[in-house]
């Protein structure tokens, strides 16, 4: 957990905090660096994956523990700065090249060395980034598996087309204008034609790139999905070298470079070549298409209920505009958006809508698929027959809880259990000892569900945005009473258990907390 979220006052984690502070300043720079190799929650994928503090601790242990130091993971600081950086040095190789073969072709003025060196300068940076992705893992999207083991990395990125496409981002293309009047100008027309194309189209992939470097920067800005998309489209348009691939912007900009550095050379027979003819012509035909599309997608930007994305967005507009026309104040308003954003988690949909499609086998199906691990775990529904399993989970209710919201007040009366799908709580003492923590897949309460007003003991707070699930005692009664002898039965395991661990003396937490986790 961040200092500034929760300071902790379990002793173990104090001990730790001190003996952190006291290393010398190289240790602490070492750790520092260290760091920058694994998960973090500032990474804007992170969420979308790892959805609270306990999978990105768990994540980086196994990092640590079972693959070499060498491996970064897919969403660390590292990643996402060289994500920054190779964005911006990648626009400013693809702008330098046509740059330099329009106007310095034929210049042997010292200007043109310098603009080779700066080239020469990218070419290394993205070499590095190269060396970088054989180290890094990455992110099955059809299963979400995010793979850290070196074998498969090293064989992902030496696919045959995969390691082409690679290598042909930082050849040093500039060097080319060494020998460029000499070799290929005085050769012709058809061969100013093959190289300026094939500088061109060896390069159409990277705009691909270029956009999903440029996505992460959007996501880490916070930028919503619809603005993020209206600016690749007008960066299209503008012919900016530093978005989504459309063939028109390749093909026109390879014509540009082809007819600026042609005039202004002595030949002019280029632009009486029949292939010239022909792309020019294809470049209108595709020119008109784009800017016949262009309306058609900002429409669609605008009015487009079906994209999840776009629905997030219009609902925090709502909800910023009824919070500006109800006066609320900012800590508020920010609750209300951190509520709404940890429920859905930027992909918006109508759950009751689209449960509501479905047959009731279908929906208790999908429940039990979502639920059933949460369940399945407490010890006094070991054995259960599976349909009663079933309407148990039929009768969870999600709950959303933010950072310092109380889950449980010391001196209330217990009547239902929690099942902590995600997130992370904190347990307190009537006096404001911390005395533990619990992570994804925690439960507490479940005596509650046998006896019913037992006076809680501590107090259960939220230490991040926590998605838990809420057993009624009334539910939990109603699905179990028509079956006596698992009622009896399970009364039993909650009197043993309970005496059990009245009589347990642990060292480190006390009676207390074990009391307060029953009921």
């Amino acid at each position: 957990m961040k200092e500034n979220r929760h300071i902790c006052t379990i002793e173990e984690t104090r001990i730790s905090q001190a003996e952190d502070r006291a290393l010398p300043r190289h240790m602490k720079f070492l750790r520092a660096l260290a760091k920058l190799r694994l998960a973090s929650e500032q990474h804007p994928s992170t969420e979308k994956h790892l959805k609270s503090s306990y999978q990105i601790i768990k994540e980086n242990e196994r990092l640590l523990r079972s693959y070499p130091a060498f491996i970064v993971h897919p969403f660390s600081l590292l990643r996402m700065s060289s994500d920054v950086i190779v964005f911006i040095v990648m626009n400013l190789h693809l702008m330098v090249l046509p740059f330099a073969f329009s106007f310095l072709a034929f210049n042997s003025h010292p200007t043109r060395h310098l603009v080779e060196y700066i080239d020469l300068s990218l070419c290394l940076i993205l070499v590095a980034e190269f060396g970088l992705t054989f180290c890094t893992g990455f992110v099955v999207f059809e299963t979400n598996e995010i793979v850290l083991e070196p074998g498969k990395i090293f064989f992902n990125r030496l696919r045959p087309f995969r390691l082409i496409y690679d290598l042909l981002l930082f050849l040093p293309y500039i060097l080319l204008l060494e020998v460029f009047d000499e070799l290929i100008y005085e050769a012709g027309a058809e061969s100013c034609l093959v190289f300026v194309s094939f500088l061109y189209l060896c390069h159409i992939a990277r705009f691909r790139d270029s956009n999903r470097y440029f996505r992460v920067i959007a996501r880490s800005l916070q930028m919503p999905e619809s603005k993020t998309r209206i600016v690749q489209v007008i960066m299209n348009t503008l012919d900016l070298e530093s978005n989504a691939s459309t063939t028109y912007r390749y093909f026109r900009s390879m014509m540009v470079t082809l007819r600026v550095s042609m005039a202004s050379s002595e030949k002019k027979d280029i632009e009486q070549h029949f292939v010239y003819h022909w792309i020019m012509l294809l470049v209108m035909f595709l020119g008109w298409l784009w800017f016949n599309y262009v309306p058609v997608v900002l429409c669609r930007f605008f009015d487009s209920p079906e994209m999840a994305t776009d629905q997030y967005d219009k609902f925090m507009a709502n909800l910023k505009a009824f919070a500006y026309n109800k006066h609320l104040s900012e800590p508020l308003q920010k609750k209300l958006r951190n509520n709404f954003a940890t429920r859905f988690r930027t992909r918006y949909f109508d759950e009751e809508m689209i449960m509501g499609l479905f047959p009731k086998n279908l929906r208790s199906s999908i429940r039990m698929e979502t639920c059933r691990h949460l369940v399945a775990s407490v010890d006094l529904f070991k054995n259960l027959p599976y349909f009663i399993l079933t309407d148990i989970v039929n009768c969870l209710q999600l709950e959303i809880y933010l950072q310092d919201d109380v889950i449980i007040a010391a001196g209330s009366y217990g009547d239902s259990m929690y099942f902590l799908a995600v997130g992370t709580v904190a347990v307190y003492a009537m006096n404001g000892k911390e005395l533990g923590h619990l992570t994804d897949g925690a439960y507490f309460g479940e005596i509650s569900l046998i006896k019913r007003n037992q006076q809680r003991t501590a107090n259960v707070i939220a230490l991040e945005a926590c998605e838990i699930y809420r057993l009624s005692h009334e539910d939990f009664q109603n699905v179990v009473k028509p079956h006596a002898y698992l009622l009896n039965r399970i009364r039993k395991q909650a009197e043993q258990r309970l005496s059990m661990m009245k009589k347990k003396k642990d060292k480190m937490y006390g009676k207390k907390f074990f009391e307060a986790f029953l009921q």
